[in-house]
């Protein structure tokens, strides 16, 4: 393939990209955590609140 043969996404769609990779992982990884530590996962200040968010945090992004 020559380089002519792409055509690079503008701006605004590589937002929206961005955008949607976004809502994809906290669609991951809310759920995931909330079944395994519960609604006080978001009070912790903590940055690491156990195994399970040192595995899916990282594998995830």
């Amino acid at each position: 393939m020559n380089e002519s043969d792409f055509e690079y996404a503008g701006f605004w769609v590589r937002v929206g990209a961005a955008l949607i990779d976004a809502v994809l992982v906290m669609a991951i990884t809310f759920p995931l955590l909330v079944s395994i530590y519960g609604w006080k996962y978001f009070d912790s200040e903590s940055v690491i609140s156990g195994p399970a968010d040192f595995i899916i945090n990282p594998a995830i992004q």
